[in-house]
């Protein structure tokens, strides 16, 4: 019995990556405002506490917006559209807009090629305004 709840239980602790079509590199969105300096949106913290794991085991608002990112993001190299480009922009913007600054984004691929690592530039936005990407 407690073999069979075990069989039951695997599956969903430990899934399967057969699921995924493919596993490649994702993009990694970085942003500047104002011609600035590059920087990562939506960063990975890079320390996460065992009470804060408890607590995302039940909602993670931070982390499923960064997915939705990434998803929009592989989908804009795949099929370009207005909806992803700009769903990224208002993302980017909610979070580091600040008013009355220009906003731009990049998307990143990160490869590794033996020992040195390779960025790729594959998608970079035209300049918007914040207030605009809000909208």
């Amino acid at each position: 019995m407690i073999a069979r709840l075990i069989t039951l239980l695997l599956p969903v602790l430990f899934p399967s990556w057969r699921f995924f079509m493919t596993v490649g590199p994702s993009p990694r969105i970085e942003y500047r405002l104002d011609g600035g300096t590059w920087a990562e949106s939506h960063p990975m913290p890079a320390h996460v506490t065992v009470g804060q794991m408890a607590l995302r085991m039940f909602g993670n608002s931070a982390r499923n917006t960064q997915l939705y990112m990434v998803t929009l993001a592989e989908r804009l190299v795949a099929a370009p559209s207005d909806h992803s480009r700009d769903e990224l922009l208002r993302l980017i913007a909610e979070r580091h807009g600040q008013k009355g600054a220009v906003l731009e984004f990049r998307l990143v691929f990160v490869m590794r090629d033996g020992a040195e690592l390779i960025r790729e530039t594959i998608y970079e936005s035209d300049a918007v305004k914040v207030a605009e990407a809000r909208a």
